[in-house]
């Protein structure tokens, strides 16, 4: 298989760090197509990094921080094509990129992480997954879902092209309110 969206290097043995919303694996599940049953996803954290807000989205990136921490999900159980189908789901404006991950039982791990290529406007309000799975992740289900109709069939360049109209057409559907979106990121630092 030729991977579109990623170098191709992934080995399915390796492990991914997720921070954001792909900690829902109902959300993983509809970016990879496909049940997320073989997918083990287990609390850990990275140092080094804060995770803030995309300015005018519903989900986070990560920036640097020297003495900064993040909690998130290691995951491991996925193959090289649903990493290249993450890859198309973050964007091209993400780069995979190796952290080492502790997990709660000590455990350190060698995963990739998608991080900023420096095309992304940082907002400086925190972002909350138990916050976001209350207000957003309605939306969010509904914007993968549409996002990933396009998988193979457009390049990473193009994705953002259609992000606006894709994230339109859902917000007209869920009602997104910006006002509220605002409030609940500012509520976590």
């Amino acid at each position: 298989m030729a991977f579109l969206y990623t170098n191709g290097d992934h080995h399915a043995a390796e492990a991914l760090f997720v921070f954001g919303s792909l900690m829902d694996l109902d959300l993983m599940a509809r970016v990879i197509g496909r049940d997320a049953a073989h997918v083990r996803m287990a609390p850990a954290s990275i140092r080094g990094f804060q995770r803030r807000r995309v300015a005018g989205e519903h989900y986070p990136v990560l920036v640097p921080k020297p003495d900064g921490l993040v909690d998130g999900r290691l995951v491991e159980g996925l193959t090289a094509a649903d990493i290249d189908r993450v890859h198309f789901y973050e964007g091209d404006v993400y780069e995979l990129v190796p952290v080492t991950a502790t997990t709660e039982d000590g455990r350190r791990v060698t995963a990739l992480v998608f991080l900023d290529t420096g095309a992304i406007d940082v907002s400086h309000d925190g972002w909350d997954f138990d916050a976001w799975v209350q207000t957003e992740r309605s939306m969010a289900l509904a914007l993968a879902e549409r996002l990933m109709t396009y998988y193979g069939r457009i390049s990473l360049r193009e994705v953002e092209g259609i992000w606006a109209r894709i994230k339109d057409q859902v917000d007209s559907l869920y009602g997104y309110d910006e006002e509220a979106m605002a409030a609940e990121a500012r509520a976590y630092p």
